[in-house]
């Protein structure tokens, strides 16, 4: 088994994480990173990669000798009303987004837009107007003293992520995370423990999962404790 993205063989290729999931086709942790380890052996010119991610960071060094390797990180930001202002080389640029994740991946971009040809300027000039990807921290409803985002973070770093944007751009509201369980790796209780403090950051956790669906797919019946142990709390 391998994964679709051995096909690529990419001249440009960014990697903004590395984080264990589909264990169902990749047992071990060694063996799911090791995949992208093969990965970056296919790219012919260009490896974008984020120095905050500790697995992605490891790959970036070991092959910065034999492919061009470009290192981005989160930019100097300060939080807004409206969403983030971040700096860089100077100056100053409004965005609609928020959260260290998604400036992570901002970051990311441009520096695959710098290889396209797209100046840095121009992209940041640019993205000012981009509200974000759609059920990625989508918002879908907002009043004068509520606001309810759509998200698909489903793995626990992804989770994790995300509840801390959100507490951190509403520092002064109350944060209710409500999380479904739904693809194969979150509903092995063998994975569960992966998901500690991974809501840490709400106010209030709700983590939700159907019996029929871990039934359906065949895996050994889980328990509101184990989940409940698992996120170490709610």
């Amino acid at each position: 088994r391998r994964p679709k993205f051995h096909l690529y063989h990419p001249d440009v290729a960014i990697l903004s994480g590395i984080a264990w999931d589909h264990i169902n086709v990749f047992p071990t942790f060694d063996n799911y990173v090791e995949q992208f380890d093969i990965f970056c052996s296919l790219i012919s010119k260009s490896f974008i990669y984020n120095t905050e991610d500790e697995e992605v960071n490891k790959l970036g060094q070991k092959f910065k000798d034999q492919i061009i390797a470009i290192p981005y990180s989160t930019p100097q930001y300060e939080v807004t009303e409206s969403g983030t202002t971040i700096h860089f080389e100077g100056k100053s640029y409004q965005l609609q987004i928020f959260g260290q994740h998604n400036l992570q991946n901002l970051m990311g971009a441009m520096r695959v837009g710098v290889e396209m040809g797209i100046s840095a300027t121009d992209f940041l000039t640019a993205i000012q107007s981009f509200k974000g990807a759609g059920k990625r921290l989508q918002k879908i409803k907002e009043t004068n003293d509520f606001v309810m985002f759509k998200d698909f973070a489903h793995s626990p770093s992804k989770l994790k992520a995300t509840t801390k944007a959100v507490k951190e751009q509403y520092a002064n509201r109350k944060v209710v995370a409500c999380m479904e369980l739904h693809t194969f790796s979150s509903l092995k209780k063998e994975f569960l423990p992966h998901y500690k403090d991974a809501m840490k950051a709400a106010d209030h956790a709700i983590v939700y999962f159907n019996h029929e669906v871990v039934k359906h797919k065949k895996l050994e019946p889980i328990t509101e404790q184990q989940v409940f142990d698992g996120f170490n709390g709610g």
